[in-house]
Formats: structure tokens, C-alpha cells, sequence
């Protein structure tokens, strides 16, 4: 557990540069995923973590927590990065949050992904990719469906934040 705080601190920590826009991930097994979607603190949260040799899944929150390491095949890897290719994930934009106007919080979540000598780095609050308003929600639910497909594990693309206090 240690190696995975030591991980996730160094792949956070240290500053990386956006893909070029347009340039798609080979399509083989990346160095490092990064991948966490929820409620933060309010609400339960779904977290998968490659480190180039396990694939760590995490469901924190609700009324259950999963901890499980995973060892995808080489065309499962395949398979998910055609699919991160196929939403242009390695030309999102590094942050889609959305005011701080706004009324209500949204499903936080943040991506690092790490292949082929790129890396792309990107989150959001309540704010998808593309900026495009009304095709985001729908990417963003094939993006998650994508990590499900890879872990086999729920990832939902919506997480429910319950109000302070509850």
C-alpha cells in the first residue's frame, strides 16, 4: 500500500505536458493510469490505479468498499485505449470545473494517463469533456464505461453527493 501512496504522490506531484492535440495513444499497455471518479468526501468514490505491473481497483463509500488488484491481457489493454483514442482523450482540456457559482456540486473526478511518451492530465467538478455542452455528459459516460469494461468493476459516470450534514 505503501508503493501505491508513494505512486499516486510522484505521478500527482510531478508537473507533466498535455499530449499534442490530435495525437492518438499507441495502442498497447500505457506506463501509468490514474483514474477517480466521486463524490469526494460526501459520497462514495471509484478509483483504478496502473502502476505498469497491477491494475488496483478501489470502491470507497456507500454502503460497501472493494479493495482488488487486476492483471488485464495485453488486448484488454488494446481494446481501452482504442477507446480512449476514440473519445479524444489525449486532447482534453486540464480542468473542466465548473463555476463556483454554480448551485450544487458535481461528480468530481480527475484522469492522469501516462502512454507512449504522453501523458494527459485532466479533472473536472461537476464539468465534462468536450466543452461542447451537449455531447460532454454522454462522453464522459463512455469514457467510465470504458474503465468498467477494463476493471470488470462498477464505474459509474454519475456519482450521487449526499447534502452536508447527511
Amino acid at each position: 500500500m505503501a508503493k501505491i501512496g508513494l505512486f499516486l504522490f510522484l505521478l500527482l506531484a510531478v508537473t507533466t505536458l498535455r499530449a499534442e492535440e490530435g495525437v492518438p495513444f499507441p495502442l498497447t499497455v500505457p506506463e501509468a493510469l490514474f483514474v477517480s471518479v466521486g463524490g469526494g468526501l460526501r459520497g462514495p468514490s471509484y478509483t483504478a490505479i496502473f502502476d505498469g505491473k497491477g491494475l488496483a481497483y478501489f470502491q470507497v463509500g456507500g454502503k460497501s468498499a472493494e479493495k482488488v488488484i487486476l492483471h488485464p491481457k495485453p488486448e484488454a489493454w488494446r481494446k481501452f485505449m482504442g477507446r480512449m483514442n476514440d473519445l479524444k482523450v489525449y486532447s482534453w482540456a486540464t480542468d473542466y470545473a465548473l463555476p463556483k457559482s454554480a448551485a450544487s456540486p458535481g461528480t468530481r473526478w480527475i484522469l492522469l494517463l501516462r502512454s507512449g511518451g504522453q501523458t494527459v492530465k485532466s479533472k473536472g467538478d461537476g464539468g465534462f469533456p468536450p466543452e461542447d455542452a451537449a455531447f460532454s455528459q454522454h462522453i464522459f459516460e463512455q469514457f467510465c464505461r470504458a474503465v468498467g469494461d477494463l476493471t470488470g468493476k462498477p464505474f459509474p459516470a454519475s456519482i450521487p453527493i449526499a447534502p452536508p450534514g447527511a
